[in-house]
């Protein structure tokens, strides 16, 4: 009986795919090609011999390590590790410091656990400031602005306002300050209050360096407490202020530089201060709102050793009385 021609063909390729492509050999468990194997369905455990011969029924050879990290392609969960890599018994890269970023893709290979990181395995800083969100004390820190270890906002001069916002930036630790970083000037006289010696001071009043209310060019007859006419338009000014002011009570204080008796010069103080008092009275102000008090030398607020010092001492202070 004749065969078709096709069929033919068919007996004559695998007879020469099991005879011409195939040596025997007893130690393999199957046809090996390109690193796999495969069963030989007639002879049993054969080897393709031929590079060009085909292979059917291949499975991985047992030895085979494709990426080359010294683990097994059978035992490798992570048969693609990049060459000279570093791996576990699973063939996966290591995770050192275990923050989640293996340690071939790790910028910061020694960040503490449980520390957030980012894609490169390098702490967070949320805020941009410099300092890691883990020992950031202020995490919301606007960028730009500079800040301590902590990753807070400088206050250089520690009054509570920020470098960035302080106007002020030299202002003592211990001196109450606005929301610009400036010292308080409560009482608006362009004194600030911490070296201000009288506070309250009404708005318009003319104050000297210590933000005290002073009656200028108020002059006194030598050694007397009788007023000057010369004064008359500087008690006016004082008039127009405590009207304006109702509710103003004041201190009319007297002042002498240092020459002579303090006893006399006390006295003569107080006689100054009650002169005062008796003109304001006679224009009208309450005496509930006046109370006269002499100091004599004993506050001055210049160099008595000066002609000008000694000038400046001889004066006439308006303190508010709360």
């Amino acid at each position: 009986m004749r065969l078709p021609i096709s069929l033919k063909v068919l007996v004559i390729g695998f007879a020469l795919l099991i005879l011409g492509g195939c040596n025997t050999t007893s130690s393999q468990d199957g046809w090996y090609y390109k690193g796999y194997f495969q069963n030989h369905p007639q002879t049993g455990s054969n080897e393709i011999a031929h590079a060009g011969t085909s292979c059917f029924f291949c499975k991985p050879d047992p030895s085979a390590d494709k990426d080359g990290d010294g683990v097994v392609d059978s035992q490798d969960k992570c048969p693609t590790t990049p060459k000279n890599v570093k791996v576990d018994l699973s063939g996966c890269s290591l995770d050192s410091d275990g923050d989640g970023v293996l340690d071939h893709k790790d910028r910061c290979p020694n960040t503490f656990e449980n520390v957030a990181v980012n894609v490169h395995g390098c702490d967070l800083d949320s805020d941009g400031d410099g300092v890691n969100d883990a020992l950031d004390s202020c995490p919301e820190s606007q960028a730009n602005i500079e800040v301590d270890y902590k990753g807070c906002p400088l206050d250089s001069d520690g009054d509570g306002v920020i470098d960035s916002l302080d106007q002020c930036p030299g202002t003592a630790a211990t001196v109450q300050v606005n929301s610009n970083g400036c010292s308080v000037d409560s009482d608006g006289d362009m004194v600030n209050d911490y070296i201000d010696r009288c506070p309250g001071t009404p708005a318009k009043a003319k104050v000297n360096a210590f933000g005290c209310w002073v009656v200028d060019n108020l002059k006194f007859r030598s050694g007397r407490s009788t007023i000057s006419h010369s004064s008359s338009s500087a008690l006016r000014d004082i008039v127009g202020m405590l009207l304006a002011n109702p509710d103003l009570k004041i201190e009319v204080q007297g002042h002498t530089d240092n020459q002579g008796s303090s006893r006399l010069n006390t006295r003569l103080s107080q006689s100054r201060a009650q002169a005062v008092v008796d003109y304001l009275i006679g224009q009208g102000i309450s005496p509930s709102r006046l109370l006269p008090k002499g100091y004599g030398p004993s506050q001055p607020i210049a160099d008595n050793s000066t002609s000008i010092g000694r000038q400046e001492n001889r004066r006439v202070e308006l303190k508010p009385i709360r």
